[in-house]
């Protein structure tokens, strides 16, 4: 008997030690991340010192990270987590301030045929005039149902996440719509140019009278950016009408430029109406196309472009004076934005704008893409991670798969540039994206959503 119990003790010891070994074994492959290497271009030896930590999600219950050190030997620390319930990372809602544009494109109201103004007004004069069972094409002078272009806004603001107000006066409109609508269509007073027209179609239906419309517009189009302050709101506005001409901004107090308004939630409406201003003045040849506010320094970066050339102006936001204009080394089609500096890039080339020993921005280089060297490299896209130590630039981000390059996988590239070009370019296949399923995403373990990729040289 005695023999028998202690068998069944040591039994129960070896499957409990098995059970041990095997969880260990189990786990341990699912929280180790592996990276495989493909140095494609140049000399690998040009991104020892970097170091790339990522964050990879599955069904929003699995959770990876990784930190990856390139060097002679290349090491990798990753660990794993796994939440029952959706993990969520987030720090409170975030606004965007207001946005203004031109509500002509959807300035239309028909079920109001009796007040039908605007475009609403030209539709149902087409739409009478067009038989049923055929189709009508006209072309609509703006200047004969408007006077100056509508403003449509949308607010978020503290006390008010999202708000949008078009232009378009209804009869139950609430008095917040009636006094904002009102405020910025005073302010932004932009006149119909003379040739601005739309190109109306209408196919209507041979049964019960039901229309659709297509249209081709040659007009301003209002669009506009916007940085938020502790308290102001900053806004810009584009100026350039779709035929390459400018659009009147004369009757804007304070003319071209950049706009300000107070923003709080002891404010009736979340703004201050009465404080909508000019703050800055911009000739109108050129046209604003960024802004980057740093409060803490006290500066406004405004990006501009005259059509051919590109500059950067650093505004001092006690008086609004102009601390430095720079011409830059061309059209800025994406940005990254760091401490102390910028990373632009154009069609094909990129360039660092860092600064001088006297302080000013300068450019300090500029190279041609991975990309553009071989196109079989990856793009460089808006949401690549950066770093630059005064010499060397480094980008890296997630690969892309399937149609169209849809699909952002674990997988991920590294490009690192000098003042002579391109330095090194290589590929590392991460095993959470061994053979992804291209046609459903949830399938895969994908980056991260709300933890972004980052790269830091090593001091």
């Amino acid at each position: 008997m005695k023999k028998l119990i202690i068998f069944i003790c040591l039994l129960l010891l070896t499957s409990a030690s098995l059970s041990v070994f095997v969880f260990a074994s189990v786990n341990g492959a699912r929280d180790k991340i592996e990276y495989a290497e493909r140095a494609l271009y140049g000399d690998r030896t040009s991104a020892y010192g970097a170091v790339i930590n990522a964050a990879y999600e599955h069904s929003d219950n699995l959770f990876w990270r990784s930190e990856l050190s390139i060097g002679k030997d290349n090491t990798v620390t990753s660990s794993y987590d796994f939440c029952y319930l959706v993990k969520t990372v987030g720090s409170g809602p975030k606004y965007s301030g207001i946005e203004i544009h031109s509500s002509i494109y959807y300035d239309w109201d028909i079920a109001n045929e009796e007040s039908a103004s605007g475009l609403s007004k030209a539709y149902k004069e087409i739409y009478d005039a067009t038989p049923k069972g055929t189709e009508r094409t006209v072309t609509v002078m703006l200047k004969d149902y408007y006077d100056y272009y509508p403003v449509s806004v949308n607010m978020s603001v503290p006390g008010y996440l999202y708000r949008s107000f078009d232009s378009i006066e209804r009869p139950n409109d609430s008095i917040a719509k009636k006094e904002i609508i009102r405020a910025f269509n005073d302010f932004f007073k932009i006149p119909i140019n003379e040739n601005a027209k739309f190109e109306m179609t209408v196919d209507r239906d041979p049964s019960d009278g039901h229309s659709s419309t297509s249209v081709q517009a040659t007009m301003y189009n209002l669009f506009s950016q916007c940085v938020m302050g502790e308290s102001i709101c900053y806004i810009s506005i584009t100026n350039t009408n779709t035929d390459g001409t400018k659009a009147d901004m004369s009757l804007i107090p304070g003319g071209y430029g950049i706009y300000a308004i107070n923003y709080g939630e002891e404010f009736e409406h979340g703004i201050d109406l009465a404080s909508l201003r000019t703050v800055y003045s911009v000739t109108e040849a050129e046209e604003v196309t960024k802004m980057i506010l740093r409060e803490d320094k006290n500066e406004l970066f405004i990006f501009t472009t005259d059509g051919s050339k590109s500059y950067l102006y650093v505004v001092d936001l006690d008086d609004f004076e102009t601390v430095q204009k720079t011409e830059l080394p061309f059209h800025i089609y994406n940005l990254w934005e760091e401490e102390e500096y910028f990373l632009i890039k154009g069609t094909e080339e990129i360039a660092v704008i860092d600064k001088d020993e006297n302080g000013f921005y300068r450019t300090a280089f500029i190279a041609m893409t991975a990309h553009y060297i071989n196109d079989t490299f990856e793009v460089l896209y808006p949401y690549a991670a950066i770093d630059y130590d005064g010499e060397k630039l480094i980008t890296v981000d997630f690969m892309r798969e399937g149609r169209f390059n849809a699909l952002e996988i674990c997988s991920y590239y590294v490009a690192v540039y000098d003042s002579s070009g391109l330095l090194y370019y290589g590929e590392y296949d991460c095993s959470l994206s061994a053979n992804p399923n291209v046609n459903n995403y949830a399938y895969n373990c994908l980056p991260s959503s709300q933890i972004p990729l980052t790269v830091k040289w090593s001091k």
